[in-house]
């Protein structure tokens, strides 16, 4: 049974508030690229999701903050001395023959936190800075960041989305349309008692950190 997913980081959008984040499962130190039982998101319905590609191909999702930067997590840029090999797309629902409103840029660098120490750690934070500034439209616009004295109470609904695969066995369908998810927020106590479960699984438990937000299910089955 899968696990809510505790997340430092890909697109959190609280209902009445908003915040990126990017997902790492409970227990599981393998990075995940899912979005299981989520549903089509509609054109231009998440104007500040990008697909973060190496060599034309989708690895991470991102947040647009401004007209040069994206937020994605520091676990997808383990290495960054190649910066001519990455591009971002923007503005696509999906990622098979984008479209006529998607623009490709080309990543300038990647800032990643200091205090990021590897998978499930906190601090999984990365800044991407363009090459040059896109320009806004309606299908690219920049996320509104929450104000640090927000705060996100237990039960928020929220919503998480990405081109992750839309089950537990198969990768997302071509053309690979953005995926979205509604998500409850579970309190750090109870997200790190439900971890503490993974050891029954063969995994072994991770403890949620303060700059985490833990979101999904306890019976499980949708999940990011």
């Amino acid at each position: 049974m899968r696990r809510p997913a505790a997340v430092p980081l890909l697109l959190l959008l609280c209902f009445g508030s908003q915040v990126a984040k990017a997902a790492t499962a409970c227990g599981h130190t393998r990075m995940l690229n899912r979005m299981v039982g989520g549903q089509d998101a509609q054109e231009g319905e998440w104007p500040w999701q990008v697909s973060i590609q190496r060599n034309g191909s989708h690895f991470c999702g991102g947040s647009l903050i401004a007209e040069r930067w994206v937020l994605t997590a520091a676990h997808c840029f383990p290495n960054t001395s190649e910066m001519s090999l990455y591009q971002v797309l923007l503005g696509a629902r999906q990622l098979v023959q984008p479209g006529p409103h998607a623009v490709y840029a080309r990543v300038r660098r990647v800032e990643s936190n200091p205090l990021y120490e590897g998978m499930a750690s906190s601090a999984d934070v990365a800044l991407v800075e363009l090459e040059e500034p896109v320009s806004f439209t309606n299908y690219i616009l920049p996320v509104r960041l929450p104000d640090p004295s927000v705060i996100f109470e237990t039960g928020m609904n929220c919503w998480v989305t990405g081109w992750g695969s839309s089950s537990e066995q198969d990768r997302l369908p071509n053309p690979r349309i953005l995926q979205k998810l509604a998500v409850p927020i579970i309190d750090t106590p109870k997200c790190n008692l439900l971890c503490s479960k993974d050891a029954e699984f063969g995994y072994q438990p991770k403890t949620i950190k303060n700059d985490m937000l833990c979101a999904g299910f306890e019976e499980g089955k949708k999940d990011a």
